[in-house]
């Protein structure tokens, strides 16, 4: 199939929709689709082959890049590409709901994928026009409690497809080398956005009762950085900053424990929308890929995926269950039972080639 996948996304970034998509078109790939990956940058001059590397991703599907100007800008581009690549047997497959309103207005076949509530009258407008195209061939939302909410607040009558977000298979020996810093027993790890709501509060209050063990936070601006900095005494924190999404493999194997302490409000970047409720975070099946043991806050959206079997669940915001948590995983054997029981439910349902075959699966 010929498949144009438009993001609203600026590529290359550190926000986890680049990624998101970078993979997905890569997954879309590597099942024989052919595949053209439209976005938006803020450099003025992007090199292909380094944009790939930097996302970990293979240059199996081509990519363009416009300027990131303004949404006006936007629109003119997508509709430029919907008039050049006229075939109306092409997919347009999107995240953007302006993208996919002018491919209504184009009449291509549509895929459309929702991680969120319409945040504005606007989009549950051009939503609603979504549901009710006769060209729509699957409207993918990201969890079931998502599913839920849309049935609730959007359109009762829509058949939804829930798919939750995903992870790539690791092959370590591909992984760069990374410089660790820990010099203690147990190495405990948290590698994502440092926004609110991420709980790196509790990690630093775990660290101030756990001397014996380091605790190492990846991810975050430089704003974001310099705020926890300034918060933190104990040595045996390590702010290690952002780091490319191709080397995170390396850096979650050189952990025992991963942390993922979720707070009942969760901002986005940019955002105040909370997203705790209906959220698939990519953090959560990366985690799962790299065969280590996971604590996690016990949000219902979560539970979707994580058990008892695969992972420890706390309540978010009770420090000391968490430190409980870490205590009892000093136990190698408790963690190597729950990474491997974690594996397994990732790579038998949550892997990036997973995902696209099950959302292309039926559409001819």
């Amino acid at each position: 199939m010929n498949i144009i996948y438009i993001s609203n996304s600026i590529i290359p970034s550190k926000m986890a929709n680049s990624i998101h998509v970078m993979k997905m078109c890569q997954a879309l790939a590597v099942r024989g689709d052919k595949v053209k990956l439209i976005g938006f940058t803020n450099l003025k001059k992007y090199v292909l082959d380094e944009t790939f590397k930097y996302y970990g991703v293979k240059r199996i599907f081509s990519l363009k890049l416009f300027q990131n100007r303004n949404k006006f800008s936007k629109i003119f581009n997508i509709s430029k590409i919907l008039l050049v690549r006229g075939n109306k047997e092409n997919i347009i497959y999107t995240r953007y709901s302006y993208a996919a309103f002018l491919a209504i207005i184009f009449r291509y076949r549509v895929i459309y994928e929702s991680h969120g509530l319409p945040h504005n009258r606007i989009v549950n407008y051009i939503e609603q026009l979504i549901l009710k195209y006769n060209k729509l061939l699957k409207f993918i939302v990201i969890s079931k409690r998502l599913k839920g909410l849309y049935k609730i607040h959007v359109n009762d009558s829509h058949n939804y497809t829930v798919q939750h977000d995903a992870a790539d298979k690791i092959i370590l020996d591909k992984c760069p080398n990374y410089p660790w810093p820990g010099i203690n027993s147990l190495q405990i790890g948290y590698i994502g956005h440092l926004y609110k709501g991420r709980g790196i509060e509790i990690i630093i209050k775990c660290a101030e009762k756990l001397h014996q063990f380091d605790f190492h936070i990846i991810g975050g601006d430089e704003t974001s950085l310099k705020y926890w900095k300034d918060r933190i005494n104990q040595n045996n924190i390590y702010l290690h900053g952002f780091i490319d999404p191709s080397l995170t493999p390396m850096v979650r194997d050189k952990c025992d424990i991963l942390l993922m302490p979720y707070q009942k409000k969760l901002s986005i970047a940019e955002s105040d929308i909370n997203t705790s409720e209906w959220m698939s975070p990519m953090k959560l099946f990366e985690y799962m890929s790299s065969k280590k043991a996971i604590i996690s806050s016990d949000l219902p959206v979560i539970k979707e995926i994580l058990n008892e079997s695969n992972s420890i669940l706390v309540e978010y915001h009770n420090v000391e269950k968490w430190i409980n948590a870490i205590l009892e995983l000093q136990n190698s054997n408790k963690r190597k039972l729950l990474a491997e029981k974690a594996y397994q439910d990732f790579i038998t349902k949550y892997t990036w080639n997973i995902r696209a075959e099950r959302i292309m699966r039926d559409i001819f």
